[in-house]
């Protein structure tokens, strides 16, 4: 346990939105670590159910668990920098009111982050618990294979590549890119990657079930806005134009389905300038979508220098095929291509 001279190796934080039902057992897995050197900061979002009773428990039994208040309206990314700035570790844990953290899952995190300086963030393996669908099943499956630096960062435009509450980062590194934005219509976690990784951030997984995730029906990626796909799209989209800005490049989009079209047209919206739809479908090449010319996937071998291609078909399967064609073309993750769904 940390005494009041020893300061902690890990500041976890951990937001809460009434969840009496869930927090007692959330606060119990982080103090149960192996790694006892650290503090839980509670972060009572708004709470108006038993929550602040339970971490009030806690905390008159462990000095190492301290509370602080949020305004509910602030949200999630509010009620966390707020824990930030009272975070005493320059090693920040993250944590949900409905999860749990196996007994070593902070010691290997943090011996995985101290072991390279390099490294800006760590995560784990997660296992899915109460899965509410297929659908949580199958990103967990995804998330998991996120083993690298270079996983992180080729695909990071697929879906979000990090669970939050399963992230240790650096504080320098959160406070580098401003932190959790509070002013966003999309997601404040998979924002906070992107814009770590645009400046070279370095992520790495510790490749073990340290990790549970509970799904359930009133989890935030199903009952809030900020995660619908309307603003999934929109979010991609804008660091994708300044990727594209960066590089100095125009977009050829690959796939001119659904997706590939909606991400056309958040592209146009901003300005971006799309070269040409890449299709396989022999209807839709030789035609226009959006006013962008429709040619054949083979009819751009090699592919054009000063592009960047936006893989952007559904299906694990369709993206495995396109991600093939555009290593035969001679295309590197990151610099030639990235896939987008």
């Amino acid at each position: 346990m940390t005494s009041s001279s020893e300061p902690p190796l890990v500041s976890v934080i951990l937001p809460v939105r009434n969840a009496e039902q869930t927090l007692g057992r959330a606060i119990q897995s982080c103090l149960a670590q192996t790694l006892s050197r650290i503090e839980v900061i509670v972060v009572l979002n708004g709470c108006f159910d038993g929550s602040e009773k339970i971490a009030e428990g806690f905390a008159k039994q462990d000095p190492r668990v301290k509370i602080l208040f949020s305004k509910a309206q602030g949200g999630v990314a509010h009620a966390a920098n707020q824990g930030l700035a009272h975070a005493k570790s320059g090693v920040i844990a993250r944590m949900d009111a409905d999860d749990v953290s196996l007994p070593t899952r902070l010691e290997k995190q943090y011996v995985t982050l101290k072991a390279d300086p390099s490294l800006d963030l760590v995560t784990t393996q997660v296992r899915l618990m109460n899965s509410q669908g297929k659908g949580m099943e199958r990103y967990v499956e995804w998330v998991n294979q996120q083993k690298s630096v270079a996983d992180f960062r080729g695909m990071r435009f697929v879906e979000s590549p990090v669970i939050q509450p399963s992230a240790m980062m650096r504080k320098t590194s959160l406070e580098q890119v401003g932190s959790y934005r509070e002013d966003l219509a999309w997601a404040e976690d998979h924002d906070l990657w992107l814009r770590m990784l645009a400046r070279s951030g370095r992520f790495q997984q510790v490749p073990e079930e340290l990790f549970h995730w509970y799904d359930g029906p009133s989890r935030l990626t199903r009952t809030h806005s900020d995660y619908e796909q309307n603003a999934i799209w929109r979010m991609k989209a804008f660091y994708l134009s300044e990727e594209l800005k960066r590089q100095g490049k125009t977009a050829v989009i690959a796939g001119a389905g659904p997706q590939g079209k909606r991400l056309a047209l958040e592209l146009l919206a901003l300005k971006i300038e799309i070269e040409a739809f890449l299709e396989v479908d022999p209807r839709k090449i030789g035609k226009t979508i959006h006013g962008i010319p429709v040619h054949g996937a083979t009819g751009f071998i090699p592919p054009h220098q000063h592009s960047l291609y936006l893989l952007c078909v559904g299906g694990i399967g369709k993206r495995k095929q396109m991600e093939k064609w555009a290593h035969q073309a001679g295309l590197r993750v990151g610099a030639g291509y990235y896939c987008c769904c």
